[in-house]
């Protein structure tokens, strides 16, 4: 009878051949116990790697349309400061107009011309307040500024209004420099964009239209009822000190006229916020969902990794020990 067996040379590198595979798959395992995922998802899933190939990319892009809606929360939040702060100038300067007395002195009538003027100016910066370097009432001409200086304008609209010689017709100079197609305001007073309003797309299939531009007609509205006061600055030549102080009035009165349609412009601008945080919190919910599925698909159950684990360590523990054994043999003891 022919008996085959294994060499110690052989024997040795067949054990040690063992014991690497066993190891090996000890620290698979540690790994797996630590991460609570498997280490190997193609073989874990089989046929179902593409399914989580789309669940990822589905994942990702959602991600992008997070966080450009974010980006867009927070222009849209910016363009209602700067509503707010118009709205408080607004109501301040109006506050001072309709305080002074019906016979306004000079000097009262000088205060609220340079008042004027400040409000105007700040008014200006905030419709050319800028985000991340993009203007905000700009419409999609975010590169440059929505409009020009105040300096520039006031010096523009002095010069409109430098021949009239009674309040109404100071009225009519300062509506038509803001709302003649051929006037001061359309023809360098506003420097942004005429087209149609930004859409921003927010990956839901919807869209959100940005339709607050500072070329609107309640912000010409508002620019106009203070600059009617603010050309008063330094005085206009043909107007005597009761039209001037007509001029006044009439300014105080387009103010408070200004107030609603400034009010549902900025109701507006909130609708469209809410419009974004909705589909914000939409794909979030996906999102949610979609990593949960993952973690799913390739998460390992603590518990059989570390019954499994236990097994391993014995399996070593009883390789080495043998392999121990083995290597303690010899001719002697083999002939006791």
């Amino acid at each position: 009878m022919t008996v085959t067996s294994t060499g110690d040379l052989s024997q040795h590198f067949l054990t040690l051949r063992r014991t690497m595979q066993v190891k090996q798959r000890l620290d698979t395992l540690g790994q797996e116990l630590a991460s609570g995922r498997v280490s190997d998802v193609a073989l874990h899933l089989g046929g179902e790697a593409a399914r989580l190939a789309h669940i990822e990319h589905r994942s990702e892009l959602i991600g992008g349309h997070i966080s450009a809606n974010r980006e867009t929360s927070e222009y849209l939040a910016q363009m209602q400061v700067s509503l707010g702060n118009l709205e408080h100038r607004r109501g301040e300067l109006a506050g001072q107009i309709l305080s002074l007395p019906i016979n306004i002195t000079d000097v009262q009538r000088e205060d609220i011309a340079t008042a004027a003027v400040v409000t105007f100016e700040a008014m200006v910066g905030d419709l050319n307040f800028r985000v991340a370097d993009r203007a905000l009432f700009a419409g999609a001409a975010t590169e440059g500024q929505a409009l020009a200086d105040a300096e520039d304008m006031l010096a523009s609209l002095s010069a409109a209004v430098a021949g009239v010689t009674t309040s109404d017709q100071l009225k009519d100079a300062v509506d038509a420099w803001f709302n003649d197609p051929a006037g001061g305001f359309e023809t360098m007073g506003y420097l942004g964009d005429t087209g149609d309003y930004v859409e921003r797309p927010l990956g839901d299939g919807t869209k959100a239209k940005i339709a607050v531009r500072a070329d609107d007609a309640e912000y010409r509205q508002l620019l106009a009822a203070v600059a009617t006061a603010a050309v008063l600055d330094g005085g206009v030549p043909g107007l005597n000190a009761g039209e001037a102080n007509d001029a006044v009035k009439e300014a105080g009165a387009r103010l408070l006229s200004a107030a609603q349609p400034l009010s549902l412009s900025r109701g507006s601008l909130g609708r469209t916020e809410s419009m974004v945080e909705a589909a914000t919190t939409r794909q979030g919910a996906e999102q949610t969902s979609l990593g949960i599925l993952r973690n799913d698909m390739i998460s390992t159950d603590p518990f059989e990794v570390a019954t499994e684990l236990k097994e391993v360590q014995n399996q070593l523990e009883m390789n080495y020990m043998l392999t121990a054994r083995l290597s303690g043999l010899s001719m002697a003891e083999y002939m006791r």
